[in-house]
């Protein structure tokens, strides 16, 4: 089941697929366009017709980060390593959380559930906005 799905604008799909592929996706296309599938999200790799190209990381940027929640880190760090996924550790030494960063700089959190009945599955997106943007959030006011 597929809850939303991610617009990468990847330089370079193949290396971005081979990654979420090594993460546990599953690589189709559709409409012409590189989809990689998780449970919970579905992610188009290549952006549509006209679209500029990216500007730097999500780190640092409105979205910071995304997430995926795993029922096993060190298992799944694990396997990544060995299919060529780029992982680096948990904040802290932490044992249950770490970090994937794509070479168009999306920073992908890595959390663990150890209760969770499947591999893999998209848990979160993490905004970081300024004090003066929130309020755009809500959108225009609501009158009575």
């Amino acid at each position: 089941m597929t809850n939303g799905h991610w617009h990468l604008n990847s330089k370079d799909v193949a290396v971005n697929e081979k990654i979420f592929v090594g993460m546990g996706g599953k690589a189709f296309q559709a409409g012409g366009r590189h989809r990689v599938l998780f449970p919970g999200v579905m992610i188009i790799l290549d952006a549509a017709p006209g679209s500029p190209p990216p500007t730097g990381p999500t780190q640092g940027s409105a979205v910071n980060h995304v997430g995926f929640v795993v029922d096993n880190v060190q298992e799944r760090v694990a396997q990544w390593k060995a299919a060529g996924v780029p992982v680096q550790p948990g904040n802290n030494g932490r044992l249950d959380q770490a970090y994937v960063n794509t070479p168009d700089g999306v920073r992908i959190e890595i959390l663990e559930n150890k209760s969770q009945t499947m591999p893999i599955q998209s848990e979160h997106v993490h905004f970081f906005l300024t004090a003066a943007s929130k309020p755009k959030l809500a959108g225009p006011a609501q009158h009575a």
